[in-house]
């Protein structure tokens, strides 16, 4: 029996796959409700006489060595990628400009059904891809674990020149015990039926690390009370005085995130600080490495620093050897909506880098969305799963701080307006402020429908947007058709083995 949902099989196996690995977990109640969400049909060659072509298709063009295959279209919803001939892209091309209906009688528009890439009409794809949302944002909440981030201070002891906090407009408060006690309770009514082994805290800031009486005491005071609860413990720091604090977390500290944008002089000219932090974050990496911890590297990436990754990369695999951390680069994206991951110039120079064996191989790239995505096709023979939404605020993620407020977004922290609610003097959350967050979607966004983007997009920035009060966008649709002409070569070579469902060719 094949299941499938508006003539498109292959849309459904991956989602399958995960949901009823979900299914020894739920009651027959809940197993009636995703039974429901399919329909059974027990022949796949059942076509309506007219279609459309979905919204959501990237199509690229390729360099690969076939004298046949000039294109690929990929459908982020359907999760089907295929090399298309020329007269085939050539009418896909129609298709999108024209916005016709096709007649069902052709062999090459049931195949293009068959491969998700048409729909009966805009309203059926609409409601598939809300289904999909619904169902794939209740999974994934049920999967994920619960992220708390605790800022015991805003204050900090460096002076980025990218950092999107607000020194002038931040509270220079630190907790105290009875704000770390408060906090806690809260802590407990969030997470409140949660395992404590899927319950992660994460010290955030400011700085939650810094060489001062205060916020020492107030980190003691949070790790006591998380070790008590059982719960997992995190750090966000620059590193400066890690050394110090490692003594203090007794070893029950599993990760921190420490930043390095480059070798001493571009590290130091971008985290401002005293001379010889770069040094003293290195020298807390050791200890860090040497105690069992974690650590993860993160490097802010701008035009500016781009160039010095390699020399960077060189030199934590010199220092740390087989330990070495992988560096993880993310795009700095600051307030500028226009431009979320630094332009497509920064994407093609690391594509260009990668080409020309100038990216070094411990370096992460699955800080940018597109590179990820497509890697994944690379190394698992099939696409990722469609989401509609993308990053921790409409999951499972708080984040509590000195002055008593409640926040569903790391960016959005020290801004009360964009709270979600208090916990002091008891907790009180704010539903409408919460939903605007964890119902954000590319969904229920009327620029974003037609976007063939979508099914991998949250809609845009929430805090971008309310902060600059328009329409956020992560310009992925520009990003995804260089990305996967980067990648064609080995998308090719998946085809060309003939063992993937997902991955094949469409000849007119």
């Amino acid at each position: 029996m094949l299941f499938c949902y508006c003539g498109c099989p292959e849309f459904i196996v991956a989602l399958l796959i995960k949901l009823f690995q979900r299914l020894n977990m739920l009651n027959m109640s809940d197993r009636q409700v995703v039974s429901e969400l399919y329909e059974v049909r027990e022949n796949e060659n059942m076509y309506p006489e007219k279609a459309v072509l979905s919204n959501y298709l990237f199509l690229a063009e390729v360099d690969i060595p076939d004298n046949t295959y000039h294109h690929l279209i990929y459908s982020p919803l359907s999760g089907t990628l295929d090399f298309l001939d020329d007269d085939t892209a050539s009418y896909i091309k129609r298709l999108i400009k024209e916005g016709r209906v096709l007649n069902m009688d052709s062999q090459l528009g049931k195949q293009l059904w068959d491969r998700g890439y048409l729909f009966e009409d805009y309203d059926a794809e609409q409601r598939q891809s809300e289904m999909l949302y619904h169902e794939l944002l209740k999974f994934n909440r049920d999967i994920q674990r619960h992220q708390l981030s605790i800022i015991p201070t805003y204050t900090c002891n460096l002076d980025c020149v990218y950092c999107w906090q607000d020194r002038r407009k931040l509270p220079g408060i630190i907790m105290d015990a009875g704000t770390v006690g408060k906090t806690f309770e809260a802590i407990d009514q969030l997470v409140s039926g949660i395992d404590p082994e899927n319950v992660d805290i994460c010290l955030f800031g400011g700085e939650p690390l810094q060489a001062d009486d205060n916020v020492i005491n107030a980190v003691k005071h949070i790790v006591e009370q998380s070790r008590s609860r059982g719960f997992r413990l995190k750090a966000i720091s620059n590193g400066v005085n890690l050394r110090e604090y490692i003594p203090l977390f007794g070893g029950c500290l599993d990760v921190v995130q420490v930043t390095l944008d480059g070798t001493e002089e571009i590290h130091e000219s971008r985290r401002r600080g005293n001379l010889g932090d770069f040094w003293k974050i290195i020298q807390s990496i050791d200890h860090a490495l040497e105690s069992g911890i974690s650590v993860n590297i993160r490097v802010n990436v701008e035009p500016e620093n781009i160039q010095s990754i390699s020399d960077l990369a060189m030199f934590v695999s010199n220092r740390w050897g087989t330990n070495a951390p992988n560096l993880y680069l993310s795009p700095v994206k600051g307030g500028d909506i226009e431009h979320q991951y630094n332009g497509l110039e920064t994407v093609k120079q690391i594509l260009q880098m990668l080409a020309s064996n100038e990216m070094p191989k411990n370096v992460d790239l699955s800080g940018y969305r597109p590179i990820r995505d497509v890697e994944y096709i690379i190394r698992h023979d099939k696409a990722p799963l469609q989401r509609f939404f993308n990053c921790e605020a409409q999951l499972n993620f708080w984040a509590l701080d000195p002055v008593g407020d409640i926040y569903a977004c790391y960016d959005a922290c020290g801004n009360p307006g964009m709270a979600v609610g208090r916990f002091l003097p008891a907790l009180d959350l704010d539903e409408t402020k919460l939903g605007k967050w964890r119902s954000h979607s590319s969904l229920n966004k009327e620029k974003c429908r037609s976007c063939a983007a979508a099914p991998l997009c949250s809609g845009g920035c929430v805090y971008v947007e309310a902060s600059h009060e328009k329409h956020s966008c992560d310009m992925l649709m520009d990003y995804y058709p260089v990305v996967l002409s980067y990648y064609s070569r080995k998308i090719y070579d998946i085809a060309a083995g003939g063992k993937s469902r997902t991955i094949g060719f469409i000849c007119s």
